[in-house]
């Protein structure tokens, strides 16, 4: 596949889910989203195995604590490899439940990042 172009994602992310996909922009290039933490695997999964975008490796996984606003930001950093694009993904949680399904279904490699992330907050 020829790199995609953002718009060419973020229509692609849409028809498959719709509002629940949200605060989208592009900060310096990088096309970021959101989405609820009861669908973070579900798109995780789609951005993995989808054949027209194949996010096949997870680069990072880290979280961010925002205490103003009692929650926390876990973040994804998706990378494919095949059309050479990344993407951000945010799931925001409230820091009195902190809990977010494991991204180790989808790659084994999370469990270390999951791990020092758990460690940091």
């Amino acid at each position: 596949m020829a790199k995609a172009t953002n718009t060419e994602l973020v229509d692609l992310l849409g028809e498959k889910f719709g509002e629940q996909l949200f605060d989208v922009s592009e900060p310096y290039g990088l096309l970021t989203f959101s989405t609820n933490k009861d669908k973070v695997i579900d798109v995780l999964s789609f951005l993995k195995e989808n054949g027209k975008i194949n996010f096949n490796f997870l680069t990072d996984i880290t979280a961010v604590h925002y205490p103003e606003k009692e929650r926390i930001a876990v973040i994804y950093h998706l990378h494919s490899m095949v059309s050479g694009i990344r993407v951000r993904l945010k799931v925001f949680l409230h820091e009195n439940d902190p809990r977010v399904a494991s991204a180790t279904v989808l790659w084994n490699g999370a469990n270390w990042m999951e791990r020092e992330t758990y460690d940091f907050f």
